[in-house]
């Protein structure tokens, strides 16, 4: 191979950008392809990702050489109808551009703890403290009390094991909030880095080449996604629903 040549600039006008060039370059290059029975190659660019909701299976491609390729759920007794691949394709990045513009995702069951808003966190955590520091005070006057001889014993041990255990309750309740502060944030933080992640591959995704190509970066950020459809036939092509779980980092406590 010759190693003396010169490097000339194009004379046409760039199809795509070199930016969004070297990001499919980064992709491709970080994704080698699976392989693949006999001198085939993957033709599904959603494979193994989407999942039957009805009966739990993958959903498989079954080619058709009259129109366009299927989707469907091999199960013989499962009653969700297939659709055309390439419109379950043009859904899912529909759903990654909605994603990329900062529209709610879909999180894993890990982020989704019904917990309150920050705010009304942080005002529990600021009544929490007011009601410590009005009880510490009342647990130091119970000990003047005692002391100075206005309580007995028995008046004594019962007034400050009531405040001691009021005390102790608040300091339970007190770390079940910062804990959803915290899980807050942490979800927070993390959405804040996959989204970028998404846009890149919004940007790229019509550039790659190969079926395969395009699965590789579709598992870079989707977990899997549930496909239903309870309709089939003529005019009913795109009635079916799909819910898409990000691949998000797990969180750390």
């Amino acid at each position: 191979r010759a190693m003396d040549f010169l490097l000339c600039d194009g004379l046409h006008e760039a199809i795509i950008t070199q930016e969004t060039f070297e990001l499919a370059q980064e992709i491709i290059s970080k994704n080698k392809c699976c392989p693949v029975r006999g001198d085939k190659s993957t033709q599904n660019p959603l494979a193994s990702l989407v999942i039957c909701e009805k009966c739990g299976r993958k959903m498989q491609r079954r080619k058709n050489v009259k129109t366009s390729d299927l989707l469907i759920c091999a199960e013989p007794t499962c009653d969700n109808h297939s659709s055309y691949l390439h419109y379950i394709e043009k859904h899912v990045l529909e759903v990654l551009k909605q994603w990329s513009n900062g529209y709610e995702i879909q999180k894993p069951k890990e982020l989704q703890s019904e917990i309150p808003s920050r705010e009304n966190l942080e005002t529990q955590l600021q009544a929490i403290g007011k009601t410590e520091s009005t009880l510490n005070s009342q647990l130091v006057k119970a000990y003047e009390a005692f002391e100075t001889g206005i309580y007995d014993a028995d008046t004594f041990l019962l007034r400050s094991n009531s405040i001691k255990k009021q005390l102790s309750e608040l300091a339970v309740k007190n770390q079940e909030i910062q804990k959803a502060i915290d899980e807050q944030q942490t979800a927070e933080r993390i959405l804040q880095e996959f989204i970028p992640q998404v846009q890149r591959i919004v940007e790229v995704y019509e550039t790659l080449q190969t079926a395969q190509l395009k699965n590789n970066a579709l598992k870079e950020v989707i977990d899997h996604i549930l496909y239903s459809k309870e309709t089939a036939g003529r005019g009913h092509e795109e009635d079916f629903e799909i819910k898409i779980f990000p691949k998000l980092p797990k969180t750390s406590h």
